[in-house]
């Protein structure tokens, strides 16, 4: 900041008896638990490199040679360096420092990081079983940093510290572009995520035990997956019913995993029935788009509602400020996702990107729909006729799965 903002946002904490001084206002940790759970970190990362390599050389080597005084040897050498580091540790009182200008915390026990003042855009209270457990700090880059009262030397600190990230998140979030604000909605929010979730997996596991039984894979295709023959009217379930069914474990497990991630945030966004629209409606567009374009003979799973999600979460991620239990990865790191996704598809066969693509941009054309029809700075409720069209898509995709597994069971 600069030092005329400097003064005056100086000021602003002073008037709210939370300026901390030109020292800076020191809150201590729990130093013990601190070092016990880096060295944990440190001896899970050791042991998986030692065991990388290990193999590696033991690969190499012929059936006469032993390698076990190797193993011990290293592993005694293991514990020793975890000593060593545990003990300087020790000599490092840990501390989170609230100065004028700038946070600075401890990321690992080696490791400080800073914090402007002025990057912080919200201060989210995690409470479990009515008690208050941790504090989430939003910056205005879309990343967020957790303080967990349990790290506190004293729980009175904690709460002195929560209050004035508090104060500091209302300030900046005053100063903030108006069009940029955008509430959220918390209510009921991890009974739906886990409903939906296990509603899915249930759905998934049913149509995947066929795959895995004792009829053949080809009939398993030819019942359920996406067809050219559906181009021409016939079995138009497919473009449904393809949804839910996947070609193994790896496939149902990283949608299942993903589908997780991006409802966590969306949910806490727009309600059930705008969220069900933007999952089914990227389904439907995604299937729409592999069935003129994609190459591929057979298309099945959920990605192109899945990638509709994250088309969603993209569009409010760029254009909104969002508080940091929603915005939960920097806009670099979401970028880097998509260059990554986009690299995977590009050198691995077999995966169908004309339905990721169709499902992201009818994923992302509803979320801007939304946010341009929005009278308030929420976008949260639906209305009539919309939770009707959630309600009848959900029913087609619901009939869809029904007369699929119809040719399978019956």
């Amino acid at each position: 900041m600069k030092n005329s903002e400097q003064d005056a946002f100086g000021s602003e904490l002073e008037k709210s008896a939370f300026y901390c001084g030109e020292s800076g206002k020191v809150f201590l940790m729990k130093d013990k638990e601190l070092r016990i759970q880096s060295v944990r970190t440190i001896f899970l990362f050791l042991t998986l490199v030692f065991i990388f390599f290990y193999i590696e050389w033991i690969s190499g080597l012929s059936g006469e040679e032993l390698v076990v005084d190797i193993f011990f040897g290293v592993s005694i050498l293991m514990l020793v360096v975890l000593v060593l580091v545990y003990r300087s540790m020790r000599g490092i009182q840990l501390r989170i420092c609230i100065y004028q200008d700038r946070l600075e915390y401890p990321m690992f026990h080696f490791w400080r990081r800073i914090l402007p003042l002025s990057d912080i855009f919200s201060s989210e209270r995690i409470v479990l079983h009515g008690s208050l457990v941790a504090a989430v700090v939003g910056k205005i880059n879309g990343s967020m940093v957790v303080f967990e009262k349990n790290k506190f030397a004293n729980g009175s600190d904690f709460l002195e510290f929560e209050s004035i990230i508090s104060c500091i998140a209302k300030e900046n979030f005053k100063k903030t572009n108006p069009s940029k604000k955008l509430y959220i909605n918390s209510n009921k929010f991890y009974s739906y995520i886990i409903q939906l979730n296990l509603s899915l997996l249930f759905i998934a596991l049913l149509t995947y035990r066929y795959v895995e039984g004792a009829v053949k894979y080809s009939s398993f295709l030819e019942s359920g997956a996406l067809i050219k023959t559906v181009n021409q009217g016939e079995e138009v379930y497919r473009l449904l019913s393809m949804f839910f069914l996947h070609f193994d474990l790896i496939h149902l497990t990283s949608n299942l995993l993903v589908f997780g991630l991006m409802s966590e945030s969306l949910m806490r966004l727009v309600d059930s029935f705008r969220f069900l629209t933007i999952l089914f409606l990227s389904a439907l567009a995604g299937s729409l788009v592999s069935l003129f374009l994609s190459p591929h003979e057979y298309v099945i799973g959920a990605s192109g509602g899945i990638f509709g999600l994250f088309g969603a979460y993209c569009v409010v991620k760029f254009t909104k400020n969002l508080p940091g239990t929603v915005s939960q990865r920097s806009n670099r790191m979401v970028l880097a996702v998509i260059v990554i996704q986009v690299a995977t598809e590009y050198f691995i066969g077999g995966i169908d990107s004309y339905s990721h693509v169709g499902g992201f941009t009818a994923g992302a054309l509803c979320m801007a729909v939304y946010l341009h029809f929005s009278k308030a700075q929420s976008i949260y409720k639906s209305t009539k006729v919309e939770k009707g069209f959630a309600v009848v898509l959900t029913g087609a995709y619901l009939w869809g799965l029904l007369t699929f597994l119809s040719k399978v069971y019956v």
